[in-house]
């Protein structure tokens, strides 16, 4: 069916490539303006919004021609059914996947609840990739300091040895410790602002170390509730996927008693 790209939401984390290519864009808009067809998106219906789960660069290529609507595949289902679609798009079609894009796809998976606790073997299934791909990245995302305090002589080595495992994660090494260390320096900032408001209180020391204690329990608290909320989503999605194939069925069924009644009559 014809969608207004208006309607159609790109901007909920399901775009899992690491970047748009520009160029693939260029070429599909060319194609487009020659009078080319292209193969349609594919879209998740939740009964209000429709999310992108593949097609990125076609869309984006419609949007570069200001074409105002775009074929597309509309499935019923949810924002997680989206994201969960788009983790594993494009390994036999389209622009070919490059080993950033799919690294971006198992990350987002280990840093979901559920999809996090999955087996290596499971969580390569979802992202179309090996289960050794995804233990290498786990490894690299395990032992940062490890990798980063290599001797450069080895380093060296494994990058010029194409048959090394790990040869195909060394470019995103800075990466990966750039996003692990991201939350100990997020952790170690609010502890030094905890610090210093305690440095300045005019109180005595009885009472700031009482402020000291309430404030640790505090933080504990609120990371306890994080990860109760984070479950209480996960738990809020399977619901919301499980109405949707309830509902689905219920038409189907609807369906097929229509057209009983038609040939009874």
């Amino acid at each position: 069916m014809k969608l207004k790209l208006e309607q159609i939401i790109i901007d909920k984390g399901t775009q899992t490539r690491d970047e748009i290519d520009q160029k693939t864009v260029t070429e599909y808009a060319e194609a487009l303006l020659n009078k080319e067809s292209l193969p349609p998106v594919t879209v998740f219906y939740d009964g209000i919004n429709y999310y992108l789960a593949d097609g990125f660069h076609r869309y984006f290529g419609h949007k570069q021609t200001k074409m105002p609507t775009i074929e597309a595949d509309v499935i019923n289902g949810t924002l997680r059914n989206a994201l969960e679609y788009a983790l594993g798009t494009n390994d036999k079609h389209g622009l070919k996947r490059t080993n950033k894009d799919k690294r971006k796809a198992v990350l987002i998976a280990l840093d979901d609840v559920e999809w996090g606790s999955l087996t290596n073997r499971e969580i390569g299934k979802l992202c179309r990739v090996s289960h050794t791909f995804v233990n290498d990245i786990k490894e690299s995302l395990e032992k940062p300091k490890q990798k980063k305090k290599e001797p450069l002589q080895a380093r060296n080595k494994n990058q010029n040895n194409p048959t090394n495992v790990d040869t195909e994660f060394t470019q995103d090494d800075k990466v990966t410790e750039l996003l692990v260390t991201q939350k100990e320096l997020e952790e170690e900032n609010t502890k030094l602002l905890d610090q210093l408001a305690l440095k300045v209180m005019d109180v005595s020391p009885e009472q700031k170390k009482m402020a000291e204690q309430t404030i640790e329990e505090l933080r504990a608290d609120n990371k306890r509730l994080e990860q109760e909320l984070e479950s209480m989503t996960t738990s809020r999605d399977g619901y919301m996927r499980e109405n949707s194939e309830m509902k689905k069925q219920l038409n189907w069924y609807k369906k097929q008693l229509q057209k009983l009644q038609k040939e009874t009559v």
